[in-house]
């Protein structure tokens, strides 16, 4: 009776520390997404805020009166962009992103996939250290030879043109080749053994088995890149600054807010519009990201 009573209590004790847990957990994350989502919200809120109500509130504005998208429409047609170039910096900067970032982004891509293959399927002399020192160039902080890229950019007549944006993406990442490799190792060998006993070469077993069988992994280095590429600031502010019909829209955004600096529900109708297209992604690609994220899963 006492050993029953014992374990009993025991049983219970450890049930109750788990509800402890998991609500300390619960309240973690609630918090967590309360910092993530309200500057969001904040932003949201304010795009669609008159311009007198908001130069009349000291704090912030909860609720509009009325609710309007005149933000919104002065994003295009109060953009000084109009009178100087003849067209909407916004548009004009987002169909920059979108080549900049796609071009190189593609090419990149398959290039970390044909490396991740060599790595897997390959039998390549000394694969195992050229893969170890390329995971190594992880590990090197990149901006600190921000001066030294800069330097050799200029030297080969490069700034102010979109080479040194979409170039070095073309060559692929350390990256991507470390996760397609986990994804390739996951896939079975015997199918591509039974090809080659037919007499498929090495590319055509990439391009017509590895390849089909790699479209999630494919999509969750895509939507990765394309966020990576789309969001980036610090390049073109370097090397596309003197090309107004070059810079994507991140620059775009930043010199229309500068234009608006009074003009807060202009500013942050400019930062909507240019988050709209990686939600889009998003949503689209959602469930490839998500299969191609799991590349531990297992794949027969």
């Amino acid at each position: 009776m006492y050993n029953e009573n014992s374990r009993r209590s025991v049983k219970d004790t450890g049930k109750s520390s788990r509800m402890i847990a998991r609500t300390l957990v619960y309240i973690m994350l609630i918090i967590y997404t309360v910092f993530v989502v309200a500057p969001f919200i904040t932003v949201i809120i304010t795009s669609f805020t008159p311009h007198i109500q908001l130069e009349s509130t000291i704090g912030f504005v909860w609720k509009p009166d009325p609710v309007t998208a005149e933000a919104y429409k002065s994003v295009f047609t109060k953009d000084t962009s109009l009178i100087f170039y003849g067209y909407s910096s916004i548009v004009r900067g987002f169909i920059n992103s979108l080549w900049q970032t796609c071009v190189p982004l593609i090419i990149g891509t398959l290039v970390s996939a044909l490396a991740a293959y060599a790595y897997s399927k390959l039998n390549v002399p000394g694969k195992g250290k050229f893969f170890a020192i390329e995971i190594a160039t992880m590990m090197v902080p990149l901006g600190a030879f921000q001066i030294v890229e800069m330097i050799f950019y200029s030297k080969l007549g490069w700034i102010n043109t979109a080479l040194p944006i979409i170039v070095p993406g073309m060559f692929g990442s350390a990256a991507g080749v470390f996760m397609f490799r986990s994804f390739f190792d996951s896939l079975n060998n015997e199918i591509l053994e039974a090809a080659k006993i037919d007499g498929s070469g090495v590319m055509r077993n990439f391009f017509t088995i590895l390849l089909p069988l790699s479209v999630p992994a494919f999509m969750a280095q895509f939507i990765l890149g394309f966020v990576g590429g789309y969001n980036d600031y610090v390049k073109p502010m370097l090397y596309l600054t003197g090309s107004h019909d070059l810079i994507p829209i991140q620059l775009a955004i930043k010199n229309l807010q500068d234009a608006f600096k009074t003009n807060k529900e202009i500013q942050c109708a400019a930062a909507i519009i240019g988050m709209l297209p990686l939600v889009a992604v998003f949503l689209v690609c959602q469930r490839f990201f998500l299969d191609g994220i799991a590349v531990g899963s297992g794949k027969d």
